[in-house]
């Protein structure tokens, strides 16, 4: 754990002590990725703005390394623990094989919730065809909801894997599914109340939107295409996060058109309610993918041939960020925070 000492860093980031989620990109670069211990030959890519994966050579292969916790959800924590990371993984153009659990439970806990927990996890693994391998259990007082960190290591070939830093100006970007998908199963989950306004259909199908977390088709079917630079999934921060951070990984610029970001019913109507852009609202389930522009098309055929919508959103630049929406251009900062923490408290 890193602890901030003497009140001059407080001075220069007056804001840290009230943030929460992701660190602001300058934070994070100045005080944790200038100490990343002992080199490493071996390291391809390593800690990173926008590279939320290791890429390590091993044996002919490429191993890809990430770790993720959960702590913004109160249900499903087995299977979010699984597919979140697996996310990260595979969209390095890997597949996933190994994962170590850590599960921090509160004292109040129940037999029941561990058993739910465990069962979650097992299915997941099954899903995406990884083996559980080790990890730690521990019933702690530092916590008051049960915390679930998960390390997932996949293999990719030497030749064949992908980074955030790939994208190039002219590129095309394109998303999969829709915007805020685990930011509108969250909120549906937090705020019951919301169906004496917007129905118990529309809260029911927000539900169930838990089921399309796995990014891991698109990730497959756009890692076989042609002309893919780079993919990046979808979560803090939401759409704009995530092409910002391609971006910045990439020392390039975008422009997104905001008209072209689909948006389900059940998020915009969700998302109106608790006035949340889904557009900065936490959105795994989705992946931001750049390809050439000559294989755009291409790409997003070969998605909906497998049932996964796609959609072309932007395209890269040389520089500068831009949202366009409805009909002017407006700056994207450098750091795009997360909007579902103004309404989720606890």
């Amino acid at each position: 754990m890193f602890y901030l000492r003497k009140p001059q860093h407080q001075s220069e980031f007056p804001f840290l002590k009230y943030a929460r989620g992701k660190l602001d990109p300058s934070i994070l670069t100045k005080l944790i990725l200038s100490q990343l211990g002992s080199s490493d030959d071996r390291v391809l890519v390593g800690p990173g703005v926008g590279e939320d994966a290791a890429i390590v050579q091993e044996n002919g292969k490429v191993l890809v390394i990430h770790s993720d916790p959960i702590t913004g959800a109160v249900k499903d924590l087995g299977r979010l623990a699984v597919h979140i990371s697996v996310n990260d993984v595979v969209s390095k153009g890997a597949d996933p094989r190994w994962i170590s659990l850590v599960l921090l439970l509160h004292t109040g806990v129940k037999v029941d919730e561990i058993r739910r927990i465990a069962l979650q996890t097992h299915e997941a693994c099954v899903e995406v065809g990884a083996a559980i391998v080790g990890g730690h259990t521990e019933v702690t007082p530092i916590v008051e909801r049960d915390v679930i960190v998960s390390t997932v290591v996949g293999e990719a070939p030497r030749d064949r894997f992908f980074t955030s830093s790939g994208a190039s100006p002219g590129d095309s970007i394109v998303m999969t599914k829709t915007a805020a998908i685990e930011g509108t199963w969250i909120l549906s989950n937090q705020f019951p109340k919301l169906r004496q306004t917007l129905g118990d259909k529309v809260m029911r199908r927000a539900r169930l939107f838990v089921q399309q977390i796995s990014v891991y088709p698109e990730a497959r079917v756009a890692r076989a295409a042609s002309g893919v630079t780079a993919m990046h999934d979808v979560t803090e921060g939401g759409v704009l996060c995530a092409v910002q951070e391609i971006a910045s990984a990439s020392g390039c610029g975008f422009i997104i058109d905001s008209s072209k970001v689909a948006v389900a019913d059940e998020t915009h109507r969700i998302c109106a309610a608790l006035d949340l852009d889904p557009l900065k609202t936490i959105g795994s389930g989705s992946l931001i993918i750049t390809t050439k522009a000559s294989q755009t098309a291409a790409l997003i055929r070969s998605l909906d041939k497998h049932g996964i919508r796609a959609s072309e959103i932007g395209s890269i630049r040389k520089e500068g960020k831009w949202l366009r929406d409805k009909g002017a251009n407006m700056k994207v900062p450098d750091f795009v925070r997360e909007e579902i923490w103004t309404v989720v408290k606890d």
